[in-house]
């Protein structure tokens, strides 16, 4: 009782095939807890888990290394169900946008990591701040784009996912998905696979972006309109013909539009269809 909050809690803790089932211990100290958190929570003892909330220990706060909390934890098991159950013990106030040392919050890690089904919960829980930036600026809608994730874009988008935000680099998160790895792909059919994916994220992307050109058109102090990155130089450099053609009356797309370097798009084409 004191360091923790609680009443002192009873005589040993017992542990059947690895697996925690009951707490009842008397002087622990919090790092003794602690592992019998991190043991619980691996082995997805959730009975345990609530019984030790019940009995005021904060579960949400338990280090498990490089600054990562239980939430972040819980995306890198990737168990919905478990994950479910133990977010719900979670205080929707103090525990939210818990970040790693990196800065990224467990909304980074899901998009990082392509798990849709977690990245929906945490969405749901409203743990997470869907445009918090981690320490490089990037945000979930960042990482969904670097892969080409369409489930996870359209999440994030309709949970107030902001496709303006740069990131340190100077770059939105369309333009993650312009840059996707294609070519580096180690067979012929995962660069279909995901060219495939860099299309529909870029064609997401692009439908979003219209919704406000100040993303891709600023105006300078001395009334200039200065173009940040025209999106006819993006879809250039795609080196998509179906996708430039489907998008030129959509996006008022005009020929004399230069990038920062001053250079049009059409010096950038390399393919004679596109030329056209």
């Amino acid at each position: 009782k004191g360091y923790l909050g609680i009443d002192a809690i009873s005589t040993s803790l017992l542990l059947k095939d690895g697996v925690l089932f009951e707490i009842l211990t008397e002087g622990l100290d919090i790092k003794k807890i602690e592992q019998y958190i991190k043991q619980a929570i691996n082995s997805g003892d959730i009975k345990s888990i609530r019984i030790m909330q019940e009995k005021g220990i904060d579960i949400a706060n338990v280090e498990f290394g490089e600054g990562k909390k239980t939430i972040h934890k819980l995306v890198e098991r990737n168990n919905v169900e478990f994950a479910k159950k133990v977010i719900s013990l979670f205080d929707q106030d103090k525990d939210k946008n818990q970040k790693d040392e990196k800065g990224n919050t467990a909304l980074h890690l899901a998009a990082k990591e392509g798990e849709s089904e977690i990245l929906g919960l945490l969405l749901a829980a409203g743990l997470c701040e869907v445009n918090e930036q981690n320490k490089e600026g990037l945000t979930a809608l960042h990482y969904a784009h670097g892969n080409g994730n369409v489930d996870m874009i359209i999440r994030l988008i309709l949970s107030g996912g902001d496709a303006r935000i740069e990131d340190k680099e100077k770059f939105i998160p369309l333009e993650h998905s312009i840059n996707m790895g294609v070519e580096n792909q180690p067979d012929k059919e995962s660069q279909e696979e995901a060219r495939r994916k860099r299309e529909l994220s870029v064609a997401i992307g692009l439908k979003v972006l219209l919704e406000g050109k100040e993303a891709i058109i600023e105006e300078s102090e001395d009334g200039y309109v200065k173009i940040r990155r025209e999106i006819s130089h993006m879809l250039v450099r795609l080196g998509n013909t179906s996708i430039l053609e489907n998008c030129v009356q959509a996006l008022e797309i005009h020929k004399d539009k230069r990038d920062r370097k001053g250079i049009l798009a059409i010096n950038y084409v390399k393919d004679e269809k596109m030329l056209e």
